[in-house]
């Protein structure tokens, strides 16, 4: 990506933890942390852990609340750098989504996430209509605080968003539009500009808010 997106002060860097459950369970806190300092982004999205509708909802609850811990240790850790942290919001239901909540308030967060992936995961998570009840229900459960989208980059998603989504990434939308590899970086470009205001469009902001790259820490 670095050989052909724009780079110096226009470009925003934002990482994640929201990898594949199997790598997930193999990054301590700890290892997290040195990666995003060597990294050195410009805002992380810390402590990933796994909820699924379908999972026991005392794992549920564990996980979001050690998402939440993780989060608070994560910002502490980084206070000596210039990585801003964007809280990310796991859960189920209102009362586990609130643990996450809190802490977001508590560190009065600017910005809220939400890993819109897992809803067009195997096996299905819902799919775009469930992305958008969740986003809905966080949006009255916040008081319509801003939100990134992981995985909500396609301008067909974005525009069934809640106005609090202010923000998308992902993967598979602009790898299929730009193709990059074997588009030259010419078309590339044209590309990802087309598929930057499209996504504008939908979430009805400028091209450089839409489309947010986040990229995993791992």
């Amino acid at each position: 990506i670095a050989e052909w997106l724009p780079t110096g002060e226009e470009t925003t860097v934002i990482t994640t933890s929201t990898v594949a459950d199997d790598k997930l369970e193999r990054i301590s806190w700890e290892r997290e942390a040195d990666k995003v300092r060597q990294y050195d982004p410009d805002f992380h999205i810390p402590t990933d852990y796994p909820v699924y509708d379908d999972d026991p909802p005392e794992r549920r609850q564990e996980h979001c609340q050690k998402c939440a811990a993780g989060t608070a240790w994560m910002a502490n850790e980084l206070a000596d750098t210039d990585v801003s942290i964007i809280p990310l919001i796991k859960g189920a239901t209102p009362d586990e989504r609130a643990i996450c909540e809190r802490q977001a308030a508590d560190m009065d967060a600017d910005m809220l996430a939400l890993y819109g992936s897992q809803y067009f995961g195997v096996g299905g998570g819902g799919g775009r209509s469930a992305l958008v009840e969740a986003v809905e229900a966080i949006n009255v459960e916040t008081n319509c605080m801003p939100m990134l989208v992981l995985g909500g980059l396609s301008p067909w998603t974005a525009k069934e968003l809640p106005t609090n989504a202010v923000a998308v990434s992902g993967l598979r939308a602009w790898r299929e539009a730009v193709e990059p590899r074997s588009s030259p970086p010419d078309a590339m470009r044209r590309e990802y500009a087309a598929l930057g205001a499209a996504v504008s469009s939908a979430l009805d902001l400028t091209p450089r808010q839409a489309v947010s790259g986040a990229a995993s820490d791992d």
